[in-house]
């Protein structure tokens, strides 16, 4: 033991000594909340959520992503690092409390990994949490929600004068946004007690063909505490994305759930748009899942969308089509799949799960 001891004195930088210790821990809270979900649910609810707020406090004051930032910087990072390990690494000490040094990295970012994303997918469900029972989803089902979308979209579209001819726009900056969805979870917060509510920013990115070329429209990186938006889609996008981003940095982290959660909270916004946005979005994954199940019912409630929605989805739809066949799209897809499945979730289809949470809260709803 005192050799072991030694060994970790005179080779392991105190530093790195603390990401192992926290990374050992942080697996043990890991494996622990896969299998207990009340434990779960307590460290999301405290350790998690302190974690989340500290890292948005921290990068909130940026104008500007943080994370494109230090994506832009991981070559000169390496370049740097290697000088250094040229220049300052000449004895077997030195090498290996240098090697130490740099698996310290990525066991910090590991544990920040475990409680920010890790802990929050193995939580209680969103349903059982908001009491909504499961509901046979079916194309009647279907059919009676997508109509009830598709009229709040139409009236919505209406009531806000939007124009026919081209994608609506909308003048609220990325801040208004921001603080409007912000509200909104509040109102929600209030109505059904989770998630925690905390103002922070989304930003938009300054690579959006990246992001497009990524098949993304937005991204939540838990080591910057960031809501980052691909800007590059019709605005109608945004205040839908922004909600869904705000849902994973509020530690509901579930693709299925976080959709839901983005629809549910920008219907409940004092601003018409972020409501339009909302009920659009989620009108899509619905009369998408009716089209799979009954075309001719598919036919009879999308004949009716207004024009302006209609719009809407086509510049969306023809702006997705630049990037269908995009190499990059495909392995971050792949990518993206695999680390939905390693979590527990069905992968890429998780998302459209949120037509079963979307359907079950109007059955709820009408009850």
């Amino acid at each position: 033991m005192k050799k072991i001891i030694d060994f970790i004195k005179k080779y392991i930088p105190k530093t790195a000594q603390a990401a192992f210790v926290t990374a050992a821990l942080s697996a043990l809270v890991l494996t622990l909340s896969v299998y207990i979900t009340p434990f779960a649910d307590a460290v999301n609810s405290t350790v998690s959520t302190a974690f989340r707020v500290l890292m948005s406090v921290l990068s909130s004051p940026f104008p500007f992503s943080l994370f494109e930032v230090l994506v832009c910087l991981i070559p000169v990072a390496l370049v740097l690092l290697f000088i250094y390990m040229f220049k300052k690494v000449r004895t077997r000490l030195s090498a290996v409390r240098f090697l130490f040094a740099t698996l310290a990295v990525p066991a910090f970012i590991f544990s920040g990994f475990v409680f920010a994303l890790g802990v929050p997918y193995h939580t209680t469900g969103i349903a059982e949490r908001m009491q909504i029972s499961e509901v046979e989803v079916d194309s009647v089902s279907l059919e009676k929600t997508s109509l009830i979308l598709r009229d709040e979209v139409n009236s919505l579209a209406s009531e806000l004068s939007l124009s026919s001819e081209k994608a609506s726009e909308t003048e609220l900056s990325f801040s208004e946004i921001s603080q409007l969805v912000t509200d909104a979870y509040g109102t929600f917060e209030d109505e059904y007690g989770f998630p925690f509510n905390f103002y922070t920013r989304a930003k938009p990115m300054m690579f959006d063909e990246v992001m497009s070329s990524s098949h993304l429209l937005g991204i939540y990186t838990f080591f910057t505490g960031e809501s980052n938006i691909n800007d590059g889609y019709p605005d109608y996008t945004v205040p839908f994305t922004v909600a869904h981003e705000f849902a994973h940095q509020r530690g509901i982290i579930r693709e299925d759930e976080a959709n839901f959660l983005a629809f549910a909270v920008c219907i409940r916004s004092s601003d018409p748009y972020v409501r339009y946005s909302g009920y659009l979005n989620m009108y899509e994954y619905t009369v998408s899942a009716l089209y799979k199940t009954d075309s001719q019912a598919f036919a009879r409630v999308h004949s009716k969308l207004s024009d302006a929605a209609f719009r809407d989805i086509s510049a969306s739809n023809e702006h997705s089509k630049k990037y269908r066949d995009s190499k990059l799209g495909e392995v971050v897809s792949s990518a993206n799949d695999a680390y939905l499945q390693m979590n527990g979730t069905p992968g890429r289809v998780s998302y459209s799960l949120s037509v079963r949470l979307t359907v079950a809260y109007y059955e709820a709803f009408s009850e």
